[in-house]
């Protein structure tokens, strides 16, 4: 099930509370952000993994109708020192309606070509992050860290006649480094990039992120 999200949070809004920019002991943080996506990808889903219950490479999120998508971001965190731990959220999904240019076979039932089906996807992340963070010079602050991520996904297809749905969840481990250049307090710009390591059997996540 790859899937490719071309723009996350295009337009963001941020709320912070207690943002400390030293190494101290600072509040707990508060981020929220929306904004928008325009997902790629394939939501192949066979049954039970069995050879011919779903279409190979497709069906396809444009196939299906869904198009841009809503995002939604939470992070809640709190610094001791030099360490800190963080709860983050992703959330995005979508629902369409569309009539089928071609047969596709979804959990082993088979929809036909000028089929009018809805689409409902949900594809949600929750993480436990830990960084520990240091400055080795001047105005640049180097924060390595480690999280536990809990994929959420969900695909229901249905039509008059017939109805497939899968869902589960995933755990994936994301080592990652945040970096901020900070020249002064009143403003400072951070670059973080955090993946999942190559296990099989967990889904491969990346986020690179500029703010």
């Amino acid at each position: 099930m790859p899937i490719t999200i071309k723009q996350v949070l295009a337009v963001s809004a941020l709320l912070s509370l207690g943002v400390c920019p030293s190494l101290q002991a600072a509040p707990w943080q508060l981020d929220l952000a929306a904004g928008s996506a325009r997902p790629s990808g394939v939501l192949q889903t066979p049954a039970g993994g069995q050879p011919g219950t779903a279409t190979p490479g497709h069906p396809t999120l444009d196939e299906l109708g869904l198009g841009t998508t809503p995002v939604y971001a939470l992070g809640l965190s709190r610094r001791w020192g030099r360490h800190s731990l963080a709860l983050t959220g992703h959330m995005m999904g979508s629902s369409a309606s569309q009539v089928l240019a071609n047969p596709v076979t979804i959990q082993a039932q088979h929809f036909s070509a000028g089929e009018q089906v809805h689409s409902d996807y949900r594809l949600n992340r929750y993480g436990v992050r830990y960084n520990y963070t240091w400055q080795p010079v001047t105005d640049w602050t180097l924060s390595p860290g480690m999280e536990i991520t809990l994929m959420d996904f969900s695909l229901k297809v249905s039509s008059s006649q017939r109805v497939a749905h899968r869902s589960y969840h995933k755990v994936s481990a994301r080592p990652g480094l945040t970096v901020t250049y900070q020249p002064s307090r009143s403003w400072a710009v951070t670059g973080s990039a955090y993946s999942s390591l190559p296990v099989t059997g967990q889904p491969n996540i990346t986020d690179v992120n500029l703010t």
